[in-house]
């Protein structure tokens, strides 16, 4: 009775009303499920497995009970270094028995990274996690394609496996209480109550004043320069070009993001780019979503975060300033078994939004049916800091893997932060040792100070059998757990391109107001202002970030000749190559110090060398502003309103 019922609730509770019935200003002729178009209202199950009780659902996704039960500051480190170990042993099992002299040295330093992990005090963990990454990466970089995504398979497994979600007792059924994350989203078998799941549906209102002027041609790109009202400019056709080639000479972004940009700036049909897709963004308020340039272009979107003020902004949006043809899906839990519209919630109908950590399984099977005819782009945006960042990492991962499963067309997207370990080319580190010899006078000011303007020295540490090299990016200050997160986003791109799926992971620069960290520590915390005197380092307004980083999800979903399709003839050699492909690192994989320590020289520049806040750096900066822009005169020709 319990199968049959929960059966039932999975089917009804995604079904979404007749759009013909509810819209507002136009009928919605998109594809749908088959109860979408036949069903007038979702219900949802009350309480029929708890004889009139109330259901109690399952918990979040969790670490180990077992770890809960240490100190606050290393409870854990233990599981994270069970990952890292799970990686390298795979690595050693497949090579065991390999001739190859190549293959047998770096099997040797993954064994003996492994002994050292296991020797690190946790107290100590974070500290020299990023040494542990740093040299995990080298292997990475030395290994076959193979290898790799057996890596990165056996990390992910380990991760899924420990993480916990807590199931309470049911009164019919009787099971452990606590089951693997992988288990809980994965299995569709497990006896768990999932919570109801019903569907908001955001349309353009119905308008009795002239309509809205047509959307941009292409995707916008915004500048650093400001118009008279201390708004980043919007530029288009040639300025735009301009801009990205002076961003690409200055050495804060690399040329194959400008190639991508400027197809975008070509595109004339702009239809084409959202033509048959449904754009899933997991984190939908996030700094970096593509949330404002997929509505200029009237894409179909789902939308998943926590509920907020910033979501019921994005749904006064989509009302008030969507085109024609944008439709905005959203999860609503624990609903009254309504759908309904923005501004039509029904009294006690629930919030839209949804828990990625707590919600995973629901929100996997509610996204994988609906709109079954559309090719799904599954955006990944969803970040946190400290131990929430690794939880959350996994249930967007599990979601990713879920949906892929059963819906094998889906695409996918990453946006990854610079201030992590990567793979750069020997070009790059040629050009940030030149840098080095070129550095300005005051850079002697630190030379006296061991942790203080650092060389990478990734010029110097070629790798056997490969031209990549290892930068260590890492922002001490964002901790173990944010890296941790990366990578797993990392290595679920690699495994899913592996796999035939277009991927889309672009590395987005240094970006104000959205990186900054809080922690008052003046050796580590950079200052974004302070920062840009050490070039070529760009501190991006989240405006001029986040539409560039669109751009290129939508030239990477779109263009199927590209290195992101695993099908073209552009296919990466090597699983680390899908991420220097257009990245847009605002120069730290260019500059000849590591981000660690530029804490303090950028605080002292700062406060000694003047700029207004939210400067930028002349050769940053095309050499023609667009019209309308303001340029304050005066002290410094680089200054920028």
């Amino acid at each position: 009775q319990h199968q049959q019922s929960q059966q039932q609730h999975e089917t009804e509770s995604v079904s979404v009303a007749s759009p013909t019935s509810r819209t507002r200003g136009y009928e919605d002729t998109r594809d749908a499920a088959p109860d979408h178009e036949t069903t007038g209202s979702v219900s949802t199950r009350g309480s029929e497995d708890s004889d009139n009780d109330e259901e109690v659902y399952h918990g979040e996704i969790d670490w180990p009970k077992k770890e809960l039960e240490k100190t606050a500051s290393t409870f854990t480190v233990r599981t994270q270094k069970m990952v890292w170990v799970a990686a390298l042993e795979a690595y050693i099992d497949i090579t065991q028995g390999d001739i190859d002299p190549e293959k047998h040295h770096v099997r040797a330093r993954a064994a003996r990274l492994r002994s050292n992990i296991f020797t690190i005090p946790n107290e100590e963990w974070s500290q020299e996690y990023d040494q542990v990454m740093e040299e995990f990466m080298a292997i990475m970089a030395m290994s076959s394609y193979h290898d790799v995504l057996e890596m990165a398979q056996a990390g992910l497994d380990a991760l899924s496996t420990k993480l916990e979600v807590n199931v309470p007792p049911m009164k019919k059924l009787h099971f452990a209480k606590t089951i693997s994350a992988k288990d809980s989203v994965m299995n569709d078998g497990i006896p768990f109550i999932l919570r109801p799941l019903v569907t908001s549906m955001v349309l353009p209102e119905r308008r009795d004043v002239a309509p809205l002027p047509p959307p941009e041609h292409v995707p916008p790109i915004y500048s650093h320069y400001k118009d008279f009202d201390g708004h980043n400019l919007q530029l288009n056709g040639d300025h735009a070009k301009s801009q990205l080639y002076t961003w690409s000479t200055y050495g804060c972004i690399e040329s194959s993001a400008v190639s991508s940009a400027c197809r975008m700036m070509d595109v004339e049909d702009r239809s084409e780019l959202i033509k048959g897709k449904v754009f899933v963004l997991l984190g939908a308020a996030a700094s970096m979503s593509p949330f404002d340039t997929l509505l200029k272009l009237g894409a179909t979107m789902i939308c998943v975060d926590l509920p907020s003020s910033q979501l019921s902004d994005m749904m006064q949006k989509v009302a008030t300033q969507g085109p024609e043809g944008t439709v905005m899906y959203l999860p609503v839990m624990r609903g009254d078994g309504g759908a309904f519209l923005y501004g039509e919630m029904r009294q006690g109908g629930g919030t839209p939004g949804a828990d990625l950590i707590r919600h995973a399984p629901e929100l996997a099977k509610w996204i994988t049916k609906l709109l079954p005819n559309k090719r799904l782009v599954l955006c990944n945006l969803a970040t946190s800091f400290g131990e929430e960042s690794v939880r959350l990492a996994a249930a967007t991962d599990l979601i990713t893997k879920y949906v892929c499963e059963k819906r094998p067309t889906t695409e996918i997207s990453y946006i990854l932060s610079p201030n992590n370990v990567h793979a750069v080319t020997k070009e790059m580190a040629e050009d940030a040792e030149m840098r080095l010899h070129e550095n300005p006078r005051w850079h002697r000011l630190f030379n006296s100070f061991p942790t203080l303007l650092v060389p990478s020295n990734t010029w110097k540490y070629p790798l056997e059998g490969t031209d990549l090299r290892i930068l260590n990016s890492i922002s001490l200050n964002h901790g173990s757990h944010f890296a941790l997160g990366q990578v797993i986003k990392m290595w679920r791109a690699m495994i899913m391109y592996a796999k035939g799926h277009v991927v889309s992971a672009n590395v987005c620069p240094p970006t104000r107001k959205m990186m900054e960290t809080a922690a008052d520590n003046v050796f580590f915390s950079v200052d974004f202002d302070g920062v840009q005197h050490i070039t070529p380092i760009v501190s991006f307004d989240i405006l001029a970030s986040k539409s560039l980083m669109a751009a290129l999800m939508l030239h990477d979903t779109s263009n199927e000749n590209c290195c992101s399709n695993p099908l073209s003839s552009k296919k990466v050699a090597h699983p680390l190559d899908l991420f220097v492909n257009n990245s847009v690192h605002g120069g730290l994989w260019r500059c000849p110090c590591l981000w660690s320590s530029l804490g303090m020289p950028s605080k002292v520049m700062r406060n000694t060398v003047w700029k207004d806040p939210g400067w930028c750096p002349k050769g940053a900066l095309a050499p023609n502003p667009p019209p309308n822009t303001m340029v304050e005169p005066g002290l410094c020709s680089d200054r920028v309103a």
